[in-house]
């Protein structure tokens, strides 16, 4: 299969009740493929990258389309064709989404002393996910990237997480061609545009669940129903999770304060792997 790719990209925002990192993952060679039929689709209708919160608003590249009297099903059908190549493509969904109101009750020492932010948190589960699906269906010599987009608020915290706690190392591409300060262009990885996606259904299906708009699929926005058929349980820290996660941190940091006062905090390597069995 050779190298095995995994895009992720973050719906929502620490303003919104729900902050979702998702994605997908694939082979290069599929992600290659994937990219030219996404590209080609959308460059028949004059868009050269897709936003989900754009083409469900109609606002940027997909504003022309707003005073089309058949923008709905115009829009259904150009949403039909982009899932056909999506589920075509991609093996498996992954994410990770945070109650936000729950996430901000946290203790800050906790969250400065741990570089957690609902975008560490999320991306270091997500990428829990990802380990554990390599380790079950995949060798240990499976070449992996994971690839998050670049420019995200909270990347030094989500870098300082994962390699903190030994995960995969991140690597940081723009969804779309985006020039640089020296000229050049920095190309966009197509990938990441179908994870915005994923990313953005979900923040909106958990807050309707949450809130208890939403039951049962049938309910769920047609996009989120189609995603429900690709294989992968998306990851949630509810209001509870964060509750029980927070007493974990406290008994870490209160451990650390002894070791610290003991003389024993040159034990890095133990306090790291304790805080990676509470994240794990």
């Amino acid at each position: 299969m050779g190298l095995l790719s995994f895009a992720l990209d973050v719906g929502g925002d620490e303003f919104r009740p729900v902050y979702t990192v998702a994605g997908f993952g694939s082979s290069e060679k599929d992600w290659q493929s994937f990219s030219e039929m996404w590209t080609e689709r959308l460059g028949r209708e004059g868009i050269t990258y897709f936003r989900a919160v754009e083409a469900a608003h109609f606002r940027g590249q997909f504003k022309p389309f707003h005073d089309r009297p058949d923008r709905e099903s115009w829009r259904r059908r150009l949403f039909e064709d982009l899932m056909d190549i999506l589920k075509r493509h991609v093996y498996r969904k992954f994410g990770c989404s945070i109650i936000n109101d729950a996430f901000k009750r946290m203790n800050e020492s906790l969250t400065d002393e741990f570089s957690l932010s609902a975008y560490s948190l999320a991306g270091r589960t997500t990428e829990k996910k990802i380990r554990e699906w390599i380790i079950s269906d995949w060798t240990k010599t499976t070449p992996i990237v994971i690839v998050f987009e670049s420019g995200d608020q909270g990347i030094g915290k989500l870098q300082k997480r994962l390699l903190e706690d030994g995960c995969f190392p991140p690597t940081f591409r723009p969804k779309k061609d985006t020039p640089q300060k020296d000229g050049t262009i920095e190309y966009g990885y197509i990938p990441l545009q179908a994870a915005d996606w994923l990313a953005y259904e979900l923040s909106i299906v958990v807050r309707q669940i949450d809130s208890g708009e939403v039951r049962e699929i049938a309910q769920m926005r047609w996009p989120m129903q189609e995603f429900h058929h690709i294989l992968g349980e998306p990851g949630l820290y509810a209001t509870e999770d964060i509750v029980e996660l927070e007493k974990g941190l406290e008994t870490t940091q209160e451990i650390l304060q002894w070791e610290k006062s003991a003389g024993l905090d040159q034990l890095a390597l133990k306090r790291r792997l304790r805080i990676r069995a509470l994240l794990d």
